[in-house]
């Protein structure tokens, strides 16, 4: 699959995907939505794909929308359709993934481009990278599942005080916070994220899966509906064959070899 805005490399089990427009901050144009969008399903798909990460080329992680695309022509309602048609495939895609998804922020991730991150399972930042609402400076709201996300992961007050602020938030901040699971020098990035997705990759990747589902539930639920979908996705988990292989090697004091079955 050749694309023109994203890079998509396979290592075995391990997919990186990198947006590729680093001249423009790897800012999100239509073509690059669109390549984006198909690149994160063709990795859904591909089975023998069991870890992702996800970076920028060049210096930003992603400047968010393309706003050059944009003109004065462009309405309120058309803006709108964009957010639907462009960006909700894409986050939804992440998000619904049946493998974990590593953001690799190599530099800024701004607008959009900080709610993508942040859309991914996990994150290992650049100490020279940050995370920058950037809406408020042009009157606008986060979008693209911002809101969402920064509610979610570092509270309602916090999350608003960042996003009606508008300032970049620092890789050390965003990991006290929570916002990163890491943080390492810059030359060290595409190594750090890449050696976990790969570590994740031999784990048991549909438990993983499973996991990620029931967490995204218990975030819409209350404690005694996710305690009734715990047990539903138990129920898948116990008759995999990864389950029996975790049994085996615990029982041989052995290294269990799961297959994502």
């Amino acid at each position: 699959m050749n694309f023109e805005t994203i890079k998509l490399e396979i290592r075995g089990a391990v997919a990186h995907i990198k947006l590729n427009r680093p001249k423009q901050r790897n800012a999100v144009n239509e073509t690059l939505a669109n390549e984006f969008r198909q690149a994160l399903q063709s990795v859904s798909d591909n089975k023998s794909i069991r870890a992702v990460v996800l970076s920028g080329e060049g210096a930003a992680f992603c400047a968010g929308a393309d706003i050059s695309q944009f003109g004065s022509e462009l309405t309120a309602d058309e803006v709108e359709s964009y957010l639907l048609e462009r960006y909700k495939p894409i986050i939804s895609l992440i998000t619904s993934m049946a493998k974990p998804v590593i953001a690799a922020i190599n530099g800024p991730a701004a607008g959009a481009g900080m709610s993508i991150a942040l859309a991914c399972d996990l994150r290992v930042m650049s100490d020279e990278s940050a995370l920058f609402p950037a809406f408020i400076k042009i009157g606008l709201v986060p979008d693209a599942g911002g809101t969402w996300f920064l509610a979610r992961i570092i509270g309602y007050s916090r999350a608003l005080e960042f996003a009606i602020d508008g300032r970049p938030m620092s890789a050390e901040r965003c990991l006290a916070l929570g916002l990163a699971n890491r943080v390492v020098r810059p030359d060290h990035l595409i190594s750090e994220a890449e050696n976990w997705a790969r570590e994740l990759a031999e784990k048991a990747t549909l438990a993983i899966a499973l996991t990620k589902q029931s967490f995204h539930y218990a975030c819409e639920n209350d404690l005694m509906k996710t305690f009734d979908m715990e047990a539903k996705l138990q129920k898948v988990a116990i008759a995999t064959e990864d389950h029996q292989a975790g049994i085996d090697a615990f029982r041989t004091r052995t290294t269990p070899v799961f297959k994502g079955q």
